[in-house]
Parts: C-alpha cells; structure tokens; sequence
C-alpha cells in the first residue's frame, strides 16, 4: 500500500500479529499514546498530500 502512496497505521493488542509490509505499527496499551500515534499518522498523512 504504501508503495502507491497510502501509508497504513496498524493498530494491534498483540505483539503477534502480522503487520502489512510497511505499515507503521502501534501496540494498543494507553489511550493517551494512542490517541497521540492516531494524530501523528493523520497529521503525516495531510502533510503527503499536500506535497
């Protein structure tokens, strides 16, 4: 995905899982650092287009 251009935010409860290749990975264990990596990866996200 990331590749044509779309970058993937994984969210996950397991350290097991298997992510897509390229994809930014965040583990779910706080609220606040979610909320926070959810911001992050919106505010990269806009910032790409608008290049």
């Amino acid at each position: 995905m990331r590749a044509s251009g779309c970058a993937v935010l994984w969210l996950t409860t397991s350290t097991h899982d298997t992510p897509l290749d390229g994809s930014t990975v965040h583990v779910l264990t706080d609220p606040t650092t979610t909320a926070r990596a959810i911001g992050h990866a919106a505010t990269a996200a806009l910032r790409a287009i608008a290049r």
